[in-house]
């Protein structure tokens, strides 16, 4: 069995997917909102065009003990995501979004460069096996070359967090 058909495996016993639609996937681990009164201080969003790897990705970071918010399937999505609630979110929680490179719909460096027009605290990383120019690597917060482990993911997003703790 391979790492990710475990990971997949164990989300199915803890509930599996919560609900899919519209090219999102919220799990039963995240139903909070990242809007108004929310008592968290970071919430990861998950963008990736491969379920599995989205679902991989949430099992991680749950375990790790982050809230996964939202998964979605490409940048267009995300970015309508935040355009439509970029009102109601919180400003006091750290949003850290992690998102695949090469996706249908709207590819990660365009859905960065318009969430940074949207919302300029996002921290957003790069995963991708691809290389960034110096220009396209500024609009990310971190890099995540694929293959990464799982001790890499925890580790940035941690960062992240810190990072965010020592600026407020």
């Amino acid at each position: 069995m391979t790492r990710e058909s475990m990971a997949l495996e164990e989300v199915r016993e803890q509930g599996g997917i919560f609900a899919q639609q519209e090219g999102t996937t919220t799990f039963p681990f995240a139903r909070r909102p990242i809007i108004k009164n929310s008592s968290d201080r970071a919430v990861v969003i998950i963008v990736d065009d491969e379920p599995s790897i989205t679902q991989l990705y949430s099992l991680i970071l749950r375990k790790a003990g982050y809230t996964v918010e939202k998964t979605f399937f490409n940048g267009f999505d995300v970015v309508e995501y935040f355009r439509k609630n970029s009102t109601g979110i919180e400003h006091s929680i750290t949003i850290i979004v992690i998102m695949d490179q090469m996706m249908p719909r709207m590819d990660g460096l365009t859905a960065a460069m318009k969430l940074r027009e949207l919302k300029e605290d996002l921290k957003i990383v790069a995963a991708s096996a691809y290389s960034l120019s110096p220009q396209e690597v500024s609009l990310f917060d971190r890099i995540l070359r694929k293959p990464f482990s799982s001790e890499e993911l925890v580790e940035t997003v941690s960062s992240l967090v810190m990072a965010e703790k020592v600026s407020s």
